[in-house]
């Protein structure tokens, strides 16, 4: 949201912060009713053949996380790994044998995590391969807008360095489950 206050200071613009689902938000923005959708949206979304994504503004990989005293190990066989439930690492957990279990909040058990890097790291695990997922994260315009468009690639492109923190500064660490990541639009005259 910090990225959003700050375009729309550069391009003196008014913000109109509009929740909804993310099937009324993307139609309202192909629909040109909305100047822009963000919150967690990722490249390979299916709404990319109806709307205008930015390239990646951030990339985020999905990991596990080691606690003190466990080795790491690339082979997850058998091995128990808490796991937000329904996100994509959960299948990928599967996928390479592992046992997922259900993390609410912060882990309080000393058992591996997957998780986002940062929240590897924010809860003073190690992370380490493999990399079981990764989000290429976007910002989502209405189509045909390239102006628009240019404008705001150009705006994350200068802030790129600037991203990962800003992620984790408004980011939850304490729950995950709270993480800003609802659908929100700018709507404000350009």
């Amino acid at each position: 949201m910090q990225l959003v206050r700050e375009l729309a200071e550069r391009i003196q613009s008014d913000i109109q912060w509009v929740s909804g689902s993310d099937t009324e938000l993307f139609r309202a923005l192909a629909a040109f009713e909305l100047d822009l959708v963000i919150g967690g949206i990722d490249r390979s979304s299916p709404w990319r053949k109806e709307v205008a994504f930015t390239r990646p503004y951030h990339v985020s990989r999905i990991m596990v996380g080691w606690p003190t005293g466990r080795s790491a190990t690339r082979e997850l066989d058998a091995i128990r790994i808490a796991v937000q439930q329904h996100t994509s690492a959960v299948r990928k957990l599967e996928d390479r044998g592992a046992v997922p279990v259900a993390l609410r909040g912060q882990p309080s058990e000393p058992l591996p995590v997957a998780a986002e890097e940062w929240q590897i790291s924010a809860w003073g695990l190690r992370a380490s391969p493999p990399v079981l997922d990764t989000h290429k994260r976007v910002f989502a315009l209405p189509p045909g807008e390239n102006g628009w468009l240019q404008t705001v690639q150009r705006f994350l492109f200068e802030r790129r360095d600037d991203v990962p923190a800003m992620i984790r500064s408004q980011l939850s660490v304490a729950n995950p489950e709270s993480r800003i990541r609802p659908s929100l639009s700018e709507v404000a005259s350009r």
